[in-house]
This record gives C-alpha cells, sequence and structure tokens, in this order.
C-alpha cells in the first residue's frame, strides 16, 4: 500500500535511511520530520502487512542550492514547482 506519510512513520524510516545510507548521508529526528512539514511537498510511504518497507520525500529545491543534510528547515522552505 502506497499511502501519504505520516509522524508515526519516523522510527521505522530511520531505521531504513539508517540501513541505506552512509553515516555521511543520514538526518537526524528532528531535520527529518522538519522535511515532513514542508509546505509543498510530497511525502509517501510504502508499506507492506502495515509495516513500513520504503519512503519518497520530495521537495522543490533550487538545482544548484540544495540544503545540507542535517538542516532543519522551516516550513516555507520548498519552493512552488
Amino acid at each position: 500500500l502506497i499511502r501519504p506519510f505520516c509522524p508515526d512513520d519516523l522510527p521505522d524510516a530511520l531505521a531504513i535511511q539508517a540501513a541505506s545510507y552512509p553515516a555521511f548521508l543520514r538526518e537526524d529526528r528532528a531535520a527529518f520530520l522538519s522535511r515532513l512539514e514542508i509546505d509543498a511537498s510530497c511525502c509517501l510511504a510504502a508499506t507492506r502487512e502495515g509495516a513500513l518497507i520504503a519512503y519518497m520525500l520530495a521537495h522543490g529545491w533550487p538545482r544548484a542550492a540544495p540544503p545540507a543534510v542535517g538542516t532543519i528547515l522551516p516550513r516555507h522552505a520548498a519552493m512552488e514547482v
């Protein structure tokens, strides 16, 4: 099932992130949560039998200036695209 990502998915998403990305690309809970709260974002969760198996976060950033990994962003940070 693919559905909107919700804050309750965060612990499992952080575990997926830790298993999938090198340390320099991982975001802590606060930074990850700030991306979920950005206006004009698209955040989806894929589940199987109720368990999170994947997630997707998409935001509009200027190509030459995406935010640094781990930066806590305000709700209005993304550009409308």
